[in-house]
């Protein structure tokens, strides 16, 4: 990923931006197409990459009010660079950061353990820019290594970063061990997780976690995240202090009894899609399970009973329409659990061909909420709600 100035006035910027990969190549006849709305380079609703087709037509629009073009360069079996320019108005005078003044990060001792060299690099980035000191580990057994070493030299950890998804020991295993051991105990532990799933909030506070958050992560919301966790650490036995704390329920672990709600099954490949549905059904008052495929989704419907499914048309491997069929074949008559196509297709003849595969209704990408909450009570039983 590169950033370049092309042109600069006395009041406005005129920057470049460009990401490059190794990939595939895309051939000329798919680029003209891509940043058409509903475009993709493979658009087969059993694709190997996920996505709707919507992203770089709204990237598009983006560079465009902002003064600014979007494209691509692509070589078949190379790799591809894909860049956009935008024009910006420069601030006068420089911005800073303004701590609180009882609590400052400076010179605290960070680990960060995340089996990516590149989300620990980015991490490192992000908070020496409040004068911490951060060191990284790629797996969980090197990082009990450091604590303890650490620990031994008399300089241990204020704070550690987990990565919830790691291979060998995940986040949760590294965190109990880490609670489990009296010379570790005590240190602070934030988890990272690219997907909020059934039972996260119990398993994380089960293991000792103080917070979590939800790749991606912003940098102003890491570092309100680590002030609170360091401040409340710090105020341990003041009960009311955390209570009170103008962050806590930004990031505190949620307490919210989950027996009384309603749980949606959300079955959509694409992350940016995954975290909007979640949110919009948590803010109606569901929980939300995700899962990415067709056969993940029928795995998902014969384990647990869902109030209903939320279902993409468009998935890796098997479709929403081949999911629906044989989630259809498996319940037989016995059940019906209410499944709403998700599509960005909003055409004519998607409800009958939603309705042929045995789905119950269809809503249009992007959804709203109105319109979710909507259809959700159409198809949920009002004695159930």
């Amino acid at each position: 990923m590169r950033a370049s100035l092309a042109e600069a006035r006395a009041d406005t910027v005129f920057l470049r931006f460009e990401v490059s990969d190794t990939g595939a190549g895309i051939a000329p006849e798919a680029r003209a197409r891509l940043f058409q709305s509903f475009s993709q380079a493979d658009s087969s609703t059993t694709r190997q990459y996920g996505g709707t087709g919507l992203g770089l037509a709204i990237a598009k629009q983006l560079a465009e009010m902002m003064g600014g073009s979007i494209g691509v360069d692509s070589t078949i079996g190379q790799g591809s660079t894909f860049w956009f320019t935008v024009r910006l108005a420069t601030v006068p005078g420089s911005v800073q950061t303004v701590l609180p003044e009882d609590i400052d990060l400076k010179g605290q001792r960070l680990l960060i353990v995340d089996d990516n060299a590149t989300n620990r690099m980015i991490l490192q980035h992000q908070v020496a820019a409040w004068g911490i000191r951060a060191d990284g580990a790629p797996s969980g057994q090197l990082a009990l290594e450091m604590l303890h070493s650490a620990a031994m030299r008399d300089e241990p950890y204020d704070l550690a970063l987990l990565d919830m998804q790691m291979p060998g020991m995940d986040g949760l295993e590294l965190a109990r061990t880490i609670k489990a051991d009296p010379a570790l105990a005590t240190l602070p532990l934030v988890m990272l997780t690219s997907i909020t799933q059934r039972g996260h909030e119990e398993l994380v506070q089960q293991a000792g976690i103080a917070a979590y958050l939800t790749k991606p992560v912003r940098q102003s919301q890491l570092h309100d995240c680590l002030i609170l966790v360091k401040g409340t650490s710090m105020a341990a036995s003041d009960v009311s202090s955390r209570q009170t704390h103008p962050l806590i329920d930004r990031y505190r672990l949620a307490q919210v009894k989950a027996q009384n709600q309603l749980r949606i099954l959300v079955a959509e490949d694409n992350l940016i899609n995954q975290k909007v549905a979640v949110r919009l059904l948590e803010k109606l008052g569901y929980k939300a399970d995700v899962v990415e495929n067709g056969n993940e989704v029928v795995e998902a419907v014969t384990r647990t009973s869902y109030a209903a499914v939320l279902m993409d048309c468009q998935m890796p491997h098997m479709d929403g329409f081949e999911a629906t069929m044989a989630i259809r074949q498996r319940e037989g008559s016995a059940r019906h659990t209410p499944i709403i196509a998700m599509t960005a297709n909003a055409m004519q003849g998607d409800r009958e061909r939603v309705l042929a595969a045995g789905m119950d209704d269809y809503i249009s990408k992007p959804v709203k909420v109105d319109d979710l909450a909507t259809m959700l009570r159409r198809w949920i039983p009002h004695e159930t709600t």
